[in-house]
């Protein structure tokens, strides 16, 4: 099959567009945030305390993969490492589902 110039740069520009989408930004920390704030309201509201110990966990892991991925990302990394990885599939989906969508495409470009 011949491919012509022009078809090869548009090939070539959608894949640049697909890597740009294959990132995240401060909005998408502040939506972390937001995870990891509900997640506390919620340990001092509930009078249970495995509830309590639940939400704190819930937080307390949110914050690490939040920090993990900035780290990363930050550092130059074009998707997240091996560690954030593993951190993430140790989770369970309640905490998975909080994680901002851009920020886990990030981490699993694959899954996009």
């Amino acid at each position: 099959m011949k491919i012509t110039k022009r078809h090869l740069r548009k090939v070539i520009e959608e894949v640049i567009q697909d890597d740009h989408k294959l990132t995240f930004n401060m909005s998408d920390i502040r939506e972390f945030d937001k995870a990891v704030k509900y997640n506390k309201k919620m340990a001092a509201s509930v009078m249970a305390p495995e509830e309590i110990e639940v939400y704190e966990d819930d937080a307390a892991t949110l914050e690490m993969i939040r920090d993990m991925a900035v780290e990363q990302k930050f550092a130059g990394e074009p998707r997240g490492g091996i560690g954030l990885r593993e951190l993430i599939q140790s989770v369970d989906t309640a905490v998975r589902d909080q994680i901002p969508v851009d920020i886990y495409y990030w981490i699993y470009p694959e899954l996009k």
